[in-house]
């Protein structure tokens, strides 16, 4: 009966202990839950609209780039058609000077 009742109070002791442990961490988080913020349906709808608007931000400077690209691509097709102008006008010269100066050579030997 003696250990019994010495069991009793062990257990009601580790009982009280760990309530009281239990009491403590529950007022911890309730405090933890009154510093925290409580986030509202406009912070909500304000982190959304500032999410739509970087993405509407970053579709527009999309179309700008893909615009540049496009004047881009005109400019360098310009310059591969001038070049190719400039390389065939230089062919036809120097194929015309060959033959004026082999004309000039035959007109020389006779």
């Amino acid at each position: 009966n003696y250990q019994q009742k010495y069991r009793n109070d062990q257990i009601k002791g580790e009982q009280t202990t760990h309530l009281k442990k239990l009491v403590e961490e529950a007022k911890v988080f309730a405090e933890k839950l009154r510093a925290a913020k409580t986030i509202t349906r406009e912070d909500v709808e304000k982190a959304m609209l500032r999410k739509l608007d970087c993405g509407r931000e970053a579709d527009k400077e999309l179309k700008l780039m893909e615009e540049k690209i496009v004047l881009l691509d005109c400019e360098l097709e310009k310059s591969h058609e001038e070049l190719d102008k400039m390389t065939t006008y230089k062919d036809v010269i120097q194929h015309d000077r060959r033959h004026y100066i082999d004309k000039m050579k035959q007109t020389m030997k006779n």
